[in-house]
């Protein structure tokens, strides 16, 4: 019984060998490497990887290997390599954001192109990413579907292989060929991760019906792709009944959904003089802009604090420093960003006073969105105080305005 199942162990390594090099040997040709060209050197800036999806020689890609293209295309252009190493420039046609997709438009009228697969492969399934790390060339990578991530805001397919950079932008297989996901990260030691082809292939039929983007028409999709995707998890979020907690005295919303990741902390131990705990929860989804700017987080924290044993001016002190601590989530320099513009106010959440600082700033080129932060500090309690904080990347004012206000509708106060 042992041999027999090495020797089937052996026979299965062959087939999936066979796989691959059949797989190679019928699609290299239709995959490419995607160069960032910058204009005054003419050399290489950046490299992904891209394949071939229609006979009229349309490239699908990620966002982020052509993002500085979009965002400066008076420093850059594109260009793709073949497995021949024939080359040719490329001009944008249709980008997606929040999937992190590209679909780009060459002369090249390929005999083979990739189809995508119409059927979700089943998780544990063989699959064979191709691309081409660290400029060394077309490779094929074999791993494992190991199904959709769960708790996330945006589908991926978390698979088994070692992707690294290059890759992005590559198709991945299955057995028959067709095109089940686009490499897109890896968080190393095998766990990489892809755009299910769906999402591809939305963009693409998006595309069929709609003349090509010219550059100055980019700012304004990705605008409203950003306005899109924040409305419908904000709106998600709004619809749905928040379970709560008690820190201290105070009552607090807490799952707001499976899309946040929370962690605690604290410090409760005999010999202090104050007992502190901090909670923080946030989504894990940024969308990639381009390298000085990424957005799209959403987070909310909770710190409290009990006083033991400090007089009230140590204590008041301590907890003024807390208070003054602003989070941030996401990042992006002055070319895409004003400064914040702040405006402090106080309220009253059953029978108990807090002070709101509330933080905005606006994005230059997507004039409708705005990043928020909101401090919330409990100020009428001696010995116990309460920091809840709260950030928005990317959303509308309406839509700010609601999440904030639900937000602290949510306090209460618990004797």
């Amino acid at each position: 019984m042992l041999l027999t199942g090495i020797a089937g162990s052996e026979e299965s390594v062959d087939i999936i060998t066979d796989q691959a090099q059949r797989l190679t040997s019928q699609f290299k040709n239709s995959i490419v490497q995607i160069r960032v060209i910058e204009n005054k050197t003419n050399k290489k800036s950046s490299i992904g990887s891209g394949f071939f999806i229609s006979q009229s020689g349309l490239i699908a890609s990620n966002y982020h290997v052509i993002a500085s293209v979009v965002q400066n295309p008076e420093r850059y252009h594109l260009e793709y390599v073949d497995y021949q190493g024939n080359t040719g420039e490329v001009a944008i046609v249709q980008v997606d954001v929040v999937h992190d997709l590209a679909i780009v438009k060459s002369d090249f009228k390929p005999e083979i192109f990739l189809s995508l697969a119409k059927e979700s492969v089943k998780q544990g399934a063989k699959l064979f990413s191709f691309g081409n790390p660290h400029d060394l060339g077309l490779t094929v990578v074999e791993g494992t579907n190991n199904g959709l991530l769960e708790n996330t805001r945006n589908e991926k397919i978390h698979f088994s292989g070692s992707l690294n950079p290059g890759m992005s932008g590559g198709p991945t297989l299955n057995r028959l060929g067709e095109v089940v996901g686009i490499n897109v990260s890896t968080a190393g030691n095998q766990i990489s991760f892809l755009v299910p082809a769906k999402f591809l292939k939305n963009l693409f039929d998006s595309g069929m019906s709609q003349p090509d983007l010219v550059k100055s028409q980019f700012d304004q999709q990705i605008e409203n792709q950003l306005l899109s995707d924040q409305k419908v998890f904000l709106s998600r979020l709004l619809s749905r009944k928040w379970s709560k907690e008690s820190i201290g005295n105070i009552i607090l919303p807490t799952d707001l959904g499976s899309e946040f990741k929370c962690w605690g902390d604290s410090n409760k131990k005999e010999d202090r003089l104050v007992d502190s705990s901090l909670t923080q929860c946030s989504t894990d989804d940024n969308v990639f802009i381009d390298s000085a700017f990424s957005t799209g987080n959403i987070s909310y924290s909770y710190r409290h604090i009990m006083n033991r044993e400090l007089n009230q001016v140590h204590f008041y002190e301590l907890y003024s420093s807390y208070s003054r601590i602003v989070a941030n989530n996401n990042f992006g320099n002055e070319e895409y960003v004003t400064n914040y513009q702040c405006h402090s106010d106080f309220v009253l959440i059953e029978s108990k006073h807090w002070r709101t600082h509330t933080c905005v700033r606006r994005y230059k080129k997507y004039a409708k969105l705005y990043d928020l932060i909101m401090n919330t500090v409990l100020v009428s309690e001696k010995d116990q105080g309460m920091i809840v904080t709260l950030s928005a990347a990317a959303v509308s004012q309406p839509m700010g305005t609601q999440f904030t206000k639900r937000f602290l509708q949510e306090i209460s106060w618990q004797n």
